[in-house]
C-alpha cells in the first residue's frame, strides 16, 4: 500500500486573472508562493515523505519545490499529473468563453463531469488519465509514503475516483482550495479515501476558484 499526499499548486498569475490555464505555464503569484511555503512546512513537519512528484507545469513544480529542498530531494515531473487540457479555451478568461462557446460552456455549468472544453480533454479521459499514473506512481513506491503536486481540475477528478463518486455528480464536489492537502492510499490497483482539502495550514491565506468556474 502506497500513501499519498496530493498538494494542490498555489495561487497562480491565471487564477489572479481568472484566465483558463489548463497546459499553459503560469508563475505563482505572491500569494501562491506564500501558500506553498505553508504547504510545504505542513507536510513536512506532519508527514515522512520518501518521494516528491509533481506536474511539469511550473505553478504545481515550484509548489512543491520548498519540501524538495527540505528533503534533500529531487522531484520527479510527469506530464500526465497535468491539469484538464482546455484547447480552444487555453489562455481565454472565463467571462468569455460562455459567448465564444456556448454549448459546451453551458455543460461546463450544468453538468461539468461530462464537460469538454472546445477542442481539449473531457473530465472523463482526465480521470482514465488520473487513474492510470497514480496506480503507476503506486506500485513504483509500494509501501512508501508520496508527494504528488498537482491541478485543481486533476484532484478534483481523482476524487470521484477515490471516493466511488459517478462523474454525473461531480457536480457537488467542488475544487480544493489552492495549496491544500489531501490524502488517501492506493495498493496499486485499489483506493482507500482518507481526507481532501485540508487548508487549516494556510491560517487565511485561503484562495478559490470563482463561483461558477
Amino acid at each position: 500500500m502506497t500513501n499519498f499526499i496530493i498538494i494542490r499548486h498555489g495561487n497562480s498569475a491565471s487564477n489572479v486573472d481568472k484566465t483558463y490555464t489548463g497546459h499553459i505555464d503560469s508563475p505563482l503569484s505572491e500569494t501562491g508562493i506564500k501558500q506553498a511555503e505553508r504547504a510545504c512546512e505542513y507536510v513536512y513537519q506532519n508527514f515522512k515523505v520518501d518521494s516528491v512528484y509533481s506536474s511539469d507545469l511550473i505553478r504545481a513544480y515550484d509548489t512543491v519545490l520548498p519540501l524538495a529542498k527540505k528533503l534533500s530531494k529531487e522531484i520527479v515531473t510527469d506530464t500526465a499529473l497535468r491539469e484538464l487540457y482546455g484547447g480552444k479555451w487555453e489562455g481565454l478568461k472565463f467571462l468569455d468563453l460562455k459567448t465564444l462557446f456556448p454549448e459546451d460552456y453551458k455543460v461546463w455549468e450544468e453538468n461539468v463531469g461530462f464537460a469538454r472544453p472546445t477542442g481539449g480533454e473531457s473530465y472523463s479521459e482526465l480521470q482514465i488519465r488520473a487513474i492510470n499514473v497514480i496506480k503507476k506512481i503506486a506500485k513504483e513506491q509500494n509501501g512508501k509514503t508520496v508527494v504528488v503536486c498537482t491541478h485543481g481540475g486533476f484532484i478534483r477528478a481523482l476524487q470521484c475516483a477515490v471516493c466511488g463518486i459517478d462523474l454525473s455528480q461531480m457536480q457537488q464536489v467542488p475544487y480544493v482550495v489552492n495549496a491544500s492537502v489531501s490524502t488517501f492510499s492506493c495498493d496499486g490497483e485499489n483506493f482507500i479515501a482518507g481526507e481532501f482539502g485540508y487548508s487549516n495550514h494556510l491560517q487565511g491565506l485561503i484562495t478559490s476558484m470563482p463561483k461558477g468556474i
